[in-house]
């Protein structure tokens, strides 16, 4: 590929930089000292155990009811595995401290975004929250290489 057509590319995919490179941001602003970063918390470390989460979800479908909201059937059904709400306590650990790897390289930060897309959905299954912008897909549509799609 010459100079010319190299700098081409890199100046049509800029937009698209940047707007990963914003989300990146708003999704790391925990990150910055002083900011309640997860493993700073009162907690720190002793989340990823699974019983916070699971109290976490437990309390959130309590008030629901109290508040004559439905919990979901689903937190009901999986309240009882512990180790199941590990792996999950895990997994957004994961996806919150692992944001900035996002930024070296393009196939991880594909990753990381369809990683942090499943998380809102499951958010979504066990609690019945709705994170309309990120479910939709359009919070981590930067990260995808739509220009790849178009020339085709």
């Amino acid at each position: 590929m010459g100079s010319r057509q190299r700098y081409r590319r890199e100046r049509s995919t800029c937009p698209l930089r940047l707007a990963a490179a914003a989300r990146l941001g708003d999704h790391c602003h925990h990150l910055r000292p002083g900011r309640g970063r997860q493993t700073r918390r009162p907690l720190g470390w002793k989340w990823t155990s699974g019983e916070s989460l699971r109290r976490q979800v437990a309390v959130d479908g309590v008030r629901k009811e109290a508040f004559a909201s439905a919990a979901s059937p689903l937190a009901y059904k999986l309240y009882a595995n512990v180790a199941l709400f590990r792996v999950l306590a895990l997994g957004s650990m994961a996806i919150e401290l692992l944001s900035p790897i996002a930024l070296i390289d393009r196939r991880l930060a594909r990753l990381w975004a369809f990683g942090a897309w499943q998380l809102h959905w499951g958010i979504l299954a066990i609690m019945k929250i709705k994170f309309r912008y990120q479910l939709s897909g359009a919070a981590y549509a930067s990260f995808l290489d739509f220009e790849k799609l178009i020339r085709r």
